[in-house]
């Protein structure tokens, strides 16, 4: 899993976490948190992609 144009990929365990069923949860969200995050999927058959932007709002 990664964020932005650069690929960098999210090391911070206490952030980010992916749920058993594969959605991305990201704990208290901030405004740097904003952009696009890409997510690879790998295994012995092949690999895919799925890309995501997110843009907190007010609740």
């Amino acid at each position: 899993m990664s964020r932005g144009d650069d690929n960098r990929p999210l090391e911070d365990d206490k952030k980010y976490m992916v749920l058993d069923n594969g959605d991305l949860l990201i704990r208290n969200i901030r405004w740097e948190d904003v952009g696009i995050y890409t997510y690879t999927a790998q295994n012995d058959l092949g690999s895919d992609m799925t890309l995501t932007f997110l843009y907190p709002v007010k609740p």
